[in-house]
């Protein structure tokens, strides 16, 4: 994947896709398996390239769907991607229907590899129910991490979470 200049972000495909204008676009920090185009594609959405980037002081956790909270001793690695309203309504739309869980947007700052800081849009569930997290999608995260050429530790902290939790 390659980085993009400091002032653009990734843009969406959705008007070539369609033959119509373009919706307009947010700057969206994913730190799931939506920060891969792979996986953006799986679900309809086609974007023309990604951002590595990073989220400081959160961590992800993984109960059942992956999120992230406030923690300043750990930082979230993940992508910014331009990503159409009427996609994210539907990618976190899906996500309340598929499985109950809402996800509300927050502006952040997050570094990408090149250095540059970036205010983005960040999806967050305040209301997660406890459970294991299912370890095909935790692979799946952690492939779509490595293919993104994030640290390694931060791989290795996301295969944690294939241990699954004690009572």
């Amino acid at each position: 994947m390659s980085d993009l200049p400091s002032d653009s972000v990734a843009r969406l495909g959705t008007g070539a896709m369609t033959g119509t204008p373009a919706a307009p676009e947010s700057a969206v920090f994913f730190y799931g398996t939506f920060m891969h185009p792979d996986r953006l594609r799986e679900v309809g959405v086609v974007v023309e390239g990604v951002v590595p980037a990073r989220l400081p002081a959160h961590r992800i956790t993984i109960c059942p769907r992956v999120n992230v909270v406030a923690d300043s001793a750990h930082d979230v690695h993940g992508s910014v991607v331009a990503v159409s309203d009427v996609d994210l309504q539907r990618l976190y739309g899906g996500l309340a229907r598929d499985h109950g869980l809402v996800y509300a947007p927050r502006d952040v700052t997050v570094t990408t590899g090149a250095g540059d800081r970036r205010t983005a849009r960040c999806y967050v569930c305040d209301h997660m129910p406890a459970a294991d997290p299912d370890p095909e999608y935790v692979e799946d995260l952690i492939w779509c991490s490595r293919q993104l050429g994030h640290p390694g530790a931060y791989t290795t902290y996301l295969s944690t979470f294939l241990t699954p939790t004690e009572p």
